[in-house]
């Protein structure tokens, strides 16, 4: 949170920073789009292996996510005989989708109308 931010919420006035926490949930929501992409087609790779796997490192970049690491997971993934798949930096994955949901949340937080709510309990479910 820049100084600005701290110093509106301080004053007590959460909706002044409303625009800004809406920027920062839709560049969040692309970023968690790419993630969930990210998995159904590391899903889709090990459930039929290609030979030259989809390459989502556009998407990556476009969607803003920096981690270079993940441009592997698609090609690395796999399925073992039990079934179970195995897809690299999952934990990753699955942690950073959680702190996207966090951003996408901040402006209804913000909003102080009870909407975050519904939302909140969700998440924790």
């Amino acid at each position: 949170m820049t100084e600005k931010n701290r110093i509106i919420e301080n004053l007590g006035e959460p909706g002044l920073l409303l625009p800004a926490l809406v920027n920062s949930a839709l560049a969040a929501n692309e970023r968690a789009k790419y993630f969930l992409t990210l998995l159904q087609t590391a899903r889709g790779q090990a459930d039929r292996p290609q030979p030259r796997p989809a390459d989502l490192h556009t998407e990556r970049v476009v969607s803003g996510v920096t981690e270079e690491s993940f441009d592997t997971v698609v090609a690395r993934s796999t399925r073992d005989a039990a079934g179970a798949y195995r897809i690299p930096n999952a934990r990753d994955v699955l942690v950073a989708v959680a702190r996207e949901i966090e951003t996408m949340l901040a402006p209804l937080r913000a909003a102080t109308d009870g909407a975050a709510a519904e939302f909140d309990a969700r998440l924790g479910r």
